[in-house]
């Protein structure tokens, strides 16, 4: 499901663990985005421009594979590790520069 327009209005109806697990996914990113917004240096637009032809099932995999193979780094939010860490990772460098 795409949400656009109001959330609310998508979600009327739903049973309430669903509505409150879109709700979730929804304000997570959106909060996830604003961080990665107050400290961009030109890393959404690399993103997005990386991940042009790749699919939302294609990034969500490729952040469950980074979590599950490293899990000193699963607190990281999602924003930085799609456009922090997973490329220096690709790159063959450490997770973060300087470390």
């Amino acid at each position: 499901m795409v949400l656009t327009k109001s959330l609310y209005n998508q979600t009327r109806g739903m049973d309430e663990a669903t509505r409150r697990m879109i709700y979730v996914a929804y304000i997570a990113g959106f909060v996830d985005a604003m961080q990665l917004e107050s400290t961009d240096d030109g890393a959404a637009k690399q993103f997005l421009n990386d991940c042009q032809y790749m699919t939302l099932g294609d990034l969500i995999d490729m952040m469950i594979k980074f979590k599950d193979e490293n899990s000193q780094f699963r607190d990281v939010s999602p924003a930085i590790a799609l456009t922090v860490v997973i490329p220096r990772l690709k790159k063959g460098l450490t997770p973060f520069p300087g470390k």
